[in-house]
């Protein structure tokens, strides 16, 4: 079965995506502005307005703790001790998997779905429904801050068997292992 997320991704490795550097800091700039970035142990966390960083870690925590959801909510402060949530997401997907890596990867975090389908449109160059994607060529998970844990692992799987498999399985392998993390997550 082919999901939305397969074809996306399936757009994503045949449109030739433009080289550009996730750069680790506030210095980086695309279309729509300047990049801060966030470090955890596996990835650098690109935000533009730190609220979207915090609706997104506080979404993330929402199933392991609803204090830490609800004070990074209340203060609007996302501190280092709070992006072990993304790690602890990545280590789940990965022992999900049986696989395991040490690369660090880089995560944007898009403030709508809008600017998230801009982005994708751009990097694309063709307009698809994407409610998430990774981009292979930069090593970058592309999310809105509404994301959720399970579209968030379904990414990271996404990125994992980039990162580990040369040359990559066929699509439909890689889209069937990212949602059975999604679906278990």
């Amino acid at each position: 079965m082919k999901s939305l997320l397969g074809w996306t991704m399936i757009a994503v490795l045949a449109a030739g995506l433009v080289e550009q550097a996730f750069l680790p800091a506030a210095l980086a700039q695309d279309q729509t502005g300047a990049w801060q970035v966030a470090e955890s142990k596996y990835f650098q966390i690109g935000y533009q307005n730190p609220a979207d960083l915090v609706r997104l870690t506080s979404h993330l925590y929402k199933s392991e703790s609803r204090e830490a959801a609800q004070r990074i909510k209340k203060t609007g402060v996302v501190g280092q001790r709070d992006l072990v949530v993304y790690d602890r997401l990545y280590e789940q997907t990965m022992n999900l998997l049986g696989m395991r890596s040490s690369v660090k990867l880089s995560i944007r975090i898009y403030p709508s779905y809008g600017a998230l389908a801009s982005e994708y449109e751009r990097l694309a160059n063709r307009r698809d429904t994407v409610i998430a994607f990774y981009n292979p060529r930069l090593n970058v998970i592309c999310v809105d801050s509404s994301a959720d844990r399970s579209v968030l692992a379904h990414e990271m799987a996404h990125a994992l068997m980039d990162v580990l498999f040369v040359p990559n399985p066929p699509l439909e392998v890689q889209e069937l292992l990212a949602g059975y993390a999604q679906s278990r997550i």
